[in-house]
Parts: structure tokens; sequence; C-alpha cells
């Protein structure tokens, strides 16, 4: 496996520390410079977002990431990223709970 960024590193300390119910999955990129796929998941619900190199992290819409489907937030740290989480996910402390319908 190739090493994990900083970045992605930071963010699933965030989540660890915060929301420790949740489980993070990552996929590494074939290419150096592909996209790192995030899965958050806690119970049914799941959260996928991605990291690219030089980029930052990406949202997608509360549906399965698939080929062609647009980010719709973008933001450069981990920690940018968390409160992305925090602001989407109102009841961001009872998460396992939450549903993707709870946006804010």
């Amino acid at each position: 496996m190739k090493p994990v960024p900083n970045e992605v590193r930071r963010l699933q300390a965030l989540l660890a520390a915060s929301a420790p119910a949740v489980t993070v999955e990552l996929k590494q990129p074939f290419h150096d410079f592909g996209l790192w796929w995030v899965g958050i998941q806690s119970g049914d619900n799941v959260i996928s977002i991605a990291w690219r190199q030089g980029e930052g992290f990406e949202f997608f819409p509360d549906e399965e990431p698939s080929f062609g489907l647009k980010a719709e937030e973008f933001v450069r740290s981990a920690d940018e990223a968390y409160q992305v989480l925090r602001r989407r996910y109102r009841d961001w402390n009872a998460f396992g709970a939450a549903k993707h319908s709870a946006r804010a």
C-alpha cells in the first residue's frame, strides 16, 4: 500500500477523536497523482469524499460517487474537510444515528 498522505491521516485522526463509532476505509489511487477515496461509515450511513495531491478534498452529492459525477464542494485541508462534515451533518456527535437527509 502507498503511504497515506498527511492530510488524509489528519482527517482520520479528527474523525476518530470526535466520532469513534465511525469506520474510515481508504482506497488508494492507481497512479501517484490519482484520487484517494475516503469512505466514512457509521451503521447504514456512508459518506464518500476524495482527496487529491495538490488540490485537497472533494465532496460529492449524497449518493454513491460514480464516473462523471461532479464534486459539489472543495476544501484544501483536513481541518476544513472536518468542518464541512460537521456542517453537512448537523448532529455530528451522534453521527451513527444521523441520516443523509439530515443535511443543514
